[in-house]
């Protein structure tokens, strides 16, 4: 790990430990519309895999567009769910430790 890397990390770190993101239940609706997206794509390539005529390279834009949306609601899964965790986690990091190891990366 490069000396950079190391300092961005640990003072995001800090940065989260100074203002921790609050558990906010009931916010599952916002997984709504990539999801909605995502059935609608999974449908349409369903659609013209059935009608459509033979492989063309619409097919492969097809495919490229329903990884890129399956990718987002990943994303978007992985970042709710970190948020929702926070919380716990921050009071077993030890904020001198970071501190003292941020002084001698000489931030």
């Amino acid at each position: 790990m490069t000396n950079a890397f190391e300092k961005k990390l640990l003072l995001t770190v800090l940065t989260q430990l100074d203002s921790p993101t609050p558990l906010r239940p009931g916010h599952w609706w916002r997984l709504l519309p990539s999801l909605a997206l995502w059935i609608a794509v999974f449908l349409i390539a369903i659609l013209y895999f059935r009608y459509g005529r033979p492989a063309h390279w619409t097919d492969a834009l097809l495919v490229v567009a329903a990884l890129g949306i399956g990718y987002y609601w990943s994303f978007h899964l992985y970042r709710t769910s970190y948020r929702r965790q926070w919380p716990m986690l921050a009071p077993h990091f030890d904020r001198a430790s970071i501190q003292n190891r941020l002084d001698e990366l000489g931030v």
